[in-house]
């Protein structure tokens, strides 16, 4: 839970966050790296599906994804400087005696494996070996579970 100083930024936190969501995502950044729960959301009308799965690892994915990258079309000076800036980055986020950064950590809904619904079935885009990070704060409604 977010710590707050009296009831009115509590209250003005909760008017901008789901608290069940909110709980959702603390416990799944706090269970183990395999962690996965279906979810759906709901983000100004796009209605995205998938599995939340833990800030770590998303932000692996994305790590792997930058340097991979790095590695095919970069110099190795290049790659070096970005593998220390990302690793340095990742201490920062991770670091889970922090209150502030508990609070970050938190503050973000992680979904694998993406689906994009659309009015149509046939238009709606799956994107199975990718992640969606969204603010906690923007999120307009979730469920448990992914539809069809």
């Amino acid at each position: 839970m977010a710590e707050f100083q009296n009831d009115e930024e509590k209250i003005s936190h909760y008017k901008k966050v789901i608290l069940p969501l909110e709980t959702l995502v603390q416990v799944v950044n706090v269970s183990s790296p395999d962690t996965k729960m279906a979810i759906t959301v709901n983000v100004k009308g796009l209605i995205i599906s998938g599995f939340l799965v833990p800030l770590e690892e998303f932000y692996e994915h994305t790590t792997n994804m930058i340097l991979e990258n790095l590695r095919q079309h970069s110099d190795q000076e290049t790659f070096n400087e970005m593998r220390n800036v990302m690793a340095k980055s990742k201490a920062k986020f991770t670091d889970s005696g922090e209150i502030v950064n508990k609070a970050l950590v938190n503050s973000y809904v992680c979904i694998k494996g993406p689906k994009y619904h659309a009015a149509n079935p046939e238009e709606n885009l799956q994107m199975p070996d990718e992640y969606w990070m969204g603010k906690i704060g923007s999120v307009d409604g979730f469920m448990i579970g992914m539809p069809y």
